[in-house]
């Protein structure tokens, strides 16, 4: 495998999601949990990182919806892995594979899910003080050494 092409490749796919992110034409909706955010599966800068381009996303594009769901939300429903719905297409991500779900009735049950999972989350501006709060945690924490 040529790293070299692989890093191309990974740019050249970064870029392009970047480009259709950016585009006011589309709309975008994003779930994800406060775990998720706090949990420390890279450096603290990374993680400051990730949620100043949140905060900006909120703050900056109508045309996309950032939803956190707090750890102290009351869950009335709740996925054991992350998914992404495209038009009419699922993705579900497994350990091992990401399975594609096409069957319109399986669609609008992955649908229903994410709308019961958006119901539970803070949106928009609502969402601010609660990255906010979890950024000002990330910046007291030290790297551990090595």
């Amino acid at each position: 495998m040529d790293s070299e092409t692989d890093l191309d490749a990974l740019v050249r796919g970064r870029q392009e999601r970047q480009r259709l992110l950016l585009d006011p034409a589309r709309t975008f909706r994003f779930l994800l949990t406060e775990a998720a955010l706090r949990l420390r599966l890279a450096p603290v800068a990374v993680l400051r990182a990730q949620i100043r381009r949140l905060l900006a996303m909120v703050e900056g594009f109508d045309h996309v919806e950032i939803g956190v769901i707090p750890l102290d939300a009351p869950l009335h429903a709740w996925t054991l892995t992350g998914f992404d719905i495209e038009g009419d297409v699922v993705e579900v991500g497994l350990h091992t594979r990401r399975v594609l779900i096409r069957d319109p009735s399986e669609v609008d049950d992955w649908r229903r899910l994410f709308e019961r999972l958006a119901a539970q989350a803070v949106r928009g501006e609502a969402a601010v003080p609660l990255l906010r709060t979890i950024d000002d945690r990330l910046t007291g924490l030290v790297e551990p050494p090595g």
